[in-house]
């Protein structure tokens, strides 16, 4: 994850990663 230079997007990278922890939870349930 690169966004040292770009902190405006902080809450974009936070997003992508709950969104990625969902779906691997969905995964994990079925």
């Amino acid at each position: 994850m690169t966004g040292s230079s770009r902190h405006d997007n902080g809450n974009d990278d936070l997003k992508a990663t709950v969104e990625e922890l969902r779906r691997s939870n969905q995964e994990l349930r079925d």
